[in-house]
């Protein structure tokens, strides 16, 4: 994935924040963002893109006067632990929205989770047609 297409999927996910959130400054005083992301094991190149990414929009976002903190786990690139990192960003750190997680082979035991809370979930690198297929949820997004 090109530099450019990281931008604009950043920018992206925090257009949904904003808009999740009645995009209202002064309503919002912190949107908590969590990143799962496959930072080691065979997804690691995606995952640090994205994370990567992630970081830099986050960064431009909060100089312009949002608060916004960002919270990541490594999900190992594996479906265990995937479950265990989106568990506990959702449980732990209290995110309001998931990005992640990296790749197709390893949203599937995460995705019950967004409806379970209600929250967006937002994965860079996942198939739209493959999460759809495999679940119906009105809060799944892929870029």
């Amino acid at each position: 994935m090109k530099k450019p297409t990281i931008f604009i999927v950043s920018i992206v996910i925090i257009v949904l924040a904003i808009y999740y959130f009645g995009g209202d400054k002064e309503q919002v005083s912190e949107i908590k963002i969590g990143g799962a992301f496959g930072l080691s094991g065979i997804a690691a190149d995606w995952g640090e893109v994205e994370r990567n990414g992630m970081i830099l929009a986050i960064e431009e976002a909060n100089s312009k006067g949002d608060n916004i903190e960002f919270v990541v786990e490594d999900t190992k690139s594996t479906n265990k632990d995937t479950v265990a990192a989106v568990s506990k960003l959702i449980n732990v750190d209290g995110v309001d929205i998931l990005v992640g997680p990296t790749w197709s082979d390893s949203y599937g035991g995460a995705s019950p989770f967004a409806d379970q809370n209600s929250m967006i979930f937002v994965a860079p690198s996942a198939s739209i047609a493959a999460m759809k297929r495999d679940v119906d949820s009105e809060n799944l997004f892929s870029t």
